[in-house]
């Protein structure tokens, strides 16, 4: 557009009103520039006067254009982002060109206030630049603002399980995982852990609840508050023990037990063995005793493994032997030793012989049933150890006199004496001339020779204190 003042008119004379009415001019292009050539055409006069004159041309053209460059306005347009740790923006540029004009658009960097999630965050765009073939026409802004949002990351929380030896409940132990960004500051816990049951196997079911997220960067995640993973409970290592329990010895080697464990307080289990057996049959303190064949079952059996075998001790008592004694008869001999049989009632097939020191009677006289006492009973043989004999014992048996001896063939002398019992010595016919000879008490008639009847005759009335017998 130019004004009337942008062009000259030669040969108007002075007072008349002639002026160029027509004042668009176009340029050569549309460019920013000064001392552009603007061309007129179509020229026309106006003014009072105007009809007085022709012009000499209807175009012309002169280096009298300026193009001023245009104020662009640049604007952005933030993009909503999911957190990733950084204040790194997303924008849109936008502009209030000229429609038609060609411009490239760019920015040296768009940066949130923070890397923090939050809506309608503060965006500063900044190093704006314009290009593009109608760039030139153009001053514009370098920086601009806008906002968007930085959305919570969503966090996954993983949960890897551990594995554990039975013990009774179904308390697991995990460790937490998460696909936080890089460098971010997260603490993570669980409320409980919990396998499926409580019993052995592999790969349990586990289920982590409770799943809380704190720490610096926490308010930039949203998460999961359950995860599953999987672990193993491993079979507990049952200790069966034995305490063996002392027996009477009783020819073979066979033990009684009662066993125990160190099971998880409250688990039902039964604990049996197949044999248990002492080194040998024979008696002995702290003897080894060796279980095997041990067996647990019951509802808590699978959560076990265990030992077959085992071994302790126990005592294998001496077994009382109860030694009897039969008296022998014997004929008067003089003395008090007595002869006897000893008999027991040791196990079949056990060897042992019965020995003993002495057997008395308790005198040397005549008599029926006479007590007898056997001392220094003891065993001999290969299971006489096994053994623990009463070491007296008792028994009865006969004294029974000596034969009469053959009377002398010499006639008899009345008179006959009768010679009672309490004219004996303890029972013994006492005749130191002929003999000592011992006789069961009762009558007896004296056969003397005739040379004896002086001294007979003379003793016959003695007491019996005196003398030798009469």
């Amino acid at each position: 557009t130019l004004a009337g003042s942008n062009f000259s008119l030669a040969s108007v004379l002075a007072g008349d009103n002639v002026f160029i009415s027509n004042t668009s001019g176009i340029y050569t292009n549309k460019n920013v520039g000064s001392g552009k050539n603007v061309t007129v055409s179509g020229l026309t006069l106006g003014g009072a006067q105007s009809a007085n004159y022709t012009l000499s041309t209807t175009t012309i053209s002169n280096l009298i254009g300026t193009i001023l460059q245009r104020s662009l306005t640049v604007g952005a347009v933030g993009i909503d982002k999911i957190y990733d740790g950084n204040d790194i923006a997303s924008v849109t540029l936008n502009d209030d060109r000229v429609l038609g004009d060609v411009l490239n658009l760019t920015f040296g960097s768009a940066l949130f206030n923070n890397k923090n999630a939050g809506t309608n965050k503060p965006i500063t765009v900044s190093g704006i630049n314009v290009t593009g073939t109608d760039a030139g026409n153009y001053s514009f802004n370098t920086t601009t603002t806008t906002d968007a949002d930085i959305l919570q990351r969503s966090l996954t929380v993983g949960a890897v399980g551990i594995d554990k030896i039975y013990d009774g409940n179904d308390i697991a132990s995990v460790t937490l995982n998460d696909d936080r960004v890089l460098g971010d500051v997260l603490n993570l816990t669980f409320g409980s852990a919990l396998f499926n049951n409580k019993n052995a196997g592999t790969n349990k079911p586990i289920t982590v609840s409770g799943i809380n997220v704190t720490g610096t960067d926490a308010g930039n995640y949203s998460f999961n508050t359950t995860a599953t993973t999987d672990a193993d409970i491993l079979q507990r290592s049952l200790t069966v023990g034995a305490v063996g329990i002392d027996k009477i010895y009783d020819g073979n080697d066979v033990a009684s037990v009662t066993l125990n464990d160190d099971r998880v307080l409250g688990d039902v289990l039964n604990l049996t063995f197949g044999s248990a057996l002492f080194n040998n049959k024979n008696a002995g303190t702290n003897k080894p005793i060796t279980e095997s064949g041990i067996n647990v079952t019951g509802t808590d059996a699978g959560n076990y493994s265990f030992n077959t075998t085992t071994t302790t001790d126990a005592d294998i008592l001496q077994r009382s032997l109860t030694v009897g004694a039969v008296g022998v008869d014997k004929v008067f001999d003089g003395t008090t030793t007595a002869q006897i049989n000893l008999n027991d009632n040791r196990l079949t097939g056990d060897d042992i012989t019965t020995n003993f020191a002495a057997a008395n009677f308790n005198d040397a006289l005549v008599g029926n049933n006479k007590p007898i006492t056997v001392s220094g009973i003891f065993l001999t043989g290969t299971d006489a150890g096994n053994y623990a004999p009463n070491v007296t014992a008792s028994a009865i048996a006969n004294i029974l006199g000596l034969p009469a001896p053959p009377a002398p063939n010499i006639p008899v002398l009345p008179p006959t004496v009768v010679w009672t019992s309490q004219n004996q010595l303890g029972g013994v016919l006492f005749l130191p001339e002929d003999g000592v000879y011992a006789t069961p008490s009762g009558s007896y008639t004296l056969v003397y020779l005739p040379r004896e009847a002086p001294e007979m005759n003379r003793r016959r009335n003695k007491p019996v204190s005196e003398g030798r017998g009469f």
